[in-house]
């Protein structure tokens, strides 16, 4: 496992008691991320600007939301289960 992987792995739960807490704004938040990308081209290179493509699509589409909720409870279980192993 990759160092960062595991690292990243810490922060599962508290990502993910936060994208559940804000649901209901996760709508609105990636609609924002869509309607500023305009005016964000000139600063972003094309990496950067795909990744905020992905993000906006993500919090805009139920089903993409529900896909990182399930992918980050997965990483957070991993974690709670391999800490409790002897």
């Amino acid at each position: 496992m990759a160092p960062l992987q595991g690292r990243l792995r810490y922060l599962a739960l508290p990502a993910l008691l936060f994208l559940v807490g804000h649901r209901p704004l996760a709508f609105l938040l990636g609609q924002g991320l869509l309607v500023a990308q305009p005016l964000l081209l000139w600063a972003l290179d094309s990496r950067e600007r795909a990744v905020w493509e992905q993000w906006a699509r993500m919090l805009s589409e139920p089903r993409d939301r529900a896909q990182l909720e399930q992918a980050l409870e997965r990483m957070a279980r991993h974690r709670t289960t391999r800490q409790s192993a002897p």
